[in-house]
């Protein structure tokens, strides 16, 4: 069980935690904007490219170009993480 959940006070509080960066994550879809973005649009990864060497970006995929988008899993292909001090 989470502590905070039982009652109990966490260590710091807000003011104690500085910010001392950004960050953004946006993820990447296959969907269908035409069927309200309901459905993963299936077939074949025809292009797709990662950013690359930037030090402040994280690409998270299990994909790469050629692959095939399947209704059997989730539609989130990629995850593009990216942050800055």
């Amino acid at each position: 069980m989470i502590r905070v959940a039982k009652g109990y006070h966490l260590k710091y509080k807000q003011e104690d935690i500085p910010i001392n960066g950004w960050a953004i994550e946006s993820r990447v879809y296959a969907e269908d904007p035409y069927k309200s973005f309901g459905l993963p649009s299936v077939g074949r990864l025809s292009q797709y490219q990662e950013p690359l060497n930037l030090s402040n970006v994280r690409v998270d995929s299990g994909i790469q170009e050629g692959s095939d988008i399947s209704i059997y899993y989730d539609p989130m292909i990629s995850k593009v993480c990216d942050y800055w001090i």
